[in-house]
């Protein structure tokens, strides 16, 4: 009976797992949805405060809920020392609507100790009417230079006074900020106690001159993940949208096979050797929806290096294609965007190839090899080596056919690891196969 039993369960046993698993899972990516769908604000807060647990790490996970937010029409404040609690939290905007407001503990070397000493002191009274009101009531045991400087440069104490002004007079905050804390400690009564307050501590320096936006942002990105005063390719957006065919979150598997502009600011850049031993480039390119990696093969890169600067907005074509189950953005063209030109794609001083030659390479998509069959094997051996190595110095994107006329007369055709088909290319496998071996097509 025992035997029955199991032979009825066994088969059961195959399936019924699985569906438990399915059922499971199809609740929680409902319940999701709902909460997505009917509370967003709320859902997106969470999404935040759970990014310091994200396996990618917080900024990597902060950077991708932003443009979802964007998308939702939910506003994502800075950090500001009045407002913030320690992560993320919901904050009703003067309309009514809701906002999400960055948490001071998200700012990078900022620890939630200092966070709470902060909080403390801001329930415990007023807000912070001044920076010297901050020093004066914030316990120095939360405050070191480097979180103070982090807050600084992320836009905390912007309520306060200026990035530029407050940086360049650090040193003298946390001594003001030490010595309260003493005479707290010593239970004496200070100006600030027997005017409620309303006395300014020593002033301040003035900062030589403001700190340019472009170094706001770039505070932002580094201790935030993400630009939150503006983005700093905004500008140059409208200038480009009448080149641009997609934003970088709009690239997908739909335009395997196509040629599309995009246009972003270059965040970061790692040169790459091919087996040939030449340079070419992988990018990280992003504008306000997102970010995405292109390719810069050998050709194109020989050609635009000064154009790869971490910072620099540029406009490019890129040919979508995928590889290992992933897209790949290989870019054809490249140029520069500067403030009041109207660049298009490879044109100016940073293109990657002249007129004439970006002219016969939107005609070339693909190159046929040909490649006849004699009786000596280990020569017909030797220059399909030749073309083989080839192939790899001119690494590109283009389609390459080869056909073998066999003694016999029957050709077969086989596909080769692609390249950039191109005359100089062209040329240097004819000088191998002879007249008509390569041609483009």
């Amino acid at each position: 009976e025992a035997d029955q039993v199991f032979n009825l369960i066994e088969p059961f046993a195959g399936y019924a797992f699985n569906k438990a698993h399915a059922v499971c899972y199809a609740n929680i990516a409902y319940q999701t949805a709902y909460l997505k769908a009917n509370y967003p604000a709320e859902y997106m807060t969470a999404v935040l405060m759970l990014a310091e647990h994200h396996p990618a790490g917080a900024a990597q996970r902060v950077a991708e809920a932003y443009p979802e937010c964007a998308r939702l029409g939910i506003s994502v404040l800075p950090p500001d020392v009045n407002h913030s609690r320690v992560s993320f939290a919901l904050e009703e905007e003067e309309d009514g609507s809701l906002a999400i407001r960055f948490g001071l503990a998200n700012i990078k070397n900022v620890g939630t100790g200092i966070v709470e000493g902060i909080i403390e002191a801001r329930d415990e009274g007023e807000p912070f009417a001044s920076i010297e009101d901050f020093c004066q009531r914030v316990n120095c045991r939360y405050l070191n230079k480097r979180a103070m400087e982090s807050m600084i440069k992320a836009g905390a104490f912007d309520c306060l006074g200026g990035r530029g002004i407050l940086l360049a007079n650090l040193d003298r905050l946390i001594s003001m900020a030490q010595r309260a804390q003493k005479v707290r400690e010593s239970g004496q009564a200070t100006l600030f106690d027997v005017f409620g307050g309303s006395v300014s501590g020593p002033s301040m320096e003035a900062a030589e001159a403001e700190v340019p936006l472009a170094s706001q942002l770039a505070w932002e990105k580094e201790l935030l993940g993400v630009y939150v005063s503006e983005h700093p390719f905004s500008r140059a957006a409208a200038a480009l949208s009448k080149r641009v065919t997609a934003m970088c979150s709009e690239v997908s598997a739909e335009m395997v096979g196509r040629e599309v502009v995009i246009a972003g600011i270059i965040n970061s850049t790692r040169q790459i050797l091919t087996r040939a031993g030449r340079l070419f480039l992988a990018a990280e390119i992003e504008d306000q929806t997102g970010s995405v990696e292109v390719t810069v093969w050998p050709d194109v890169y020989d050609q635009t290096r000064d154009l790869w600067a971490e910072g620099n907005i540029v406009l490019l074509t890129v040919r979508v294609r995928t590889r290992n189950d992933r897209l790949q953005l290989s870019v054809q063209k490249a140029s520069a965007y500067q403030e009041g030109a109207d660049p298009g794609p490879g044109d100016g001083d940073c293109a990657a190839d002249p007129p004439a030659a970006r002219q016969k390479a939107n005609a070339a998509r693909a190159l046929r090899v040909t490649l006849r069959e004699t009786e000596d094997s280990e020569a017909d051996q030797e220059r399909l080596r030749a073309v083989m190595s080839a192939l790899e110095e001119f690494e590109g994107e283009d389609e390459v056919r080869l056909a073998i006329r066999q003694q016999d007369g029957d050709e077969v055709e086989l596909e080769l690891p692609r390249a950039r088909a191109c005359e100089e290319l062209s040329q240097r496998l004819s000088a191998v196969l002879g007249d008509q071996g390569a041609v483009l097509l």
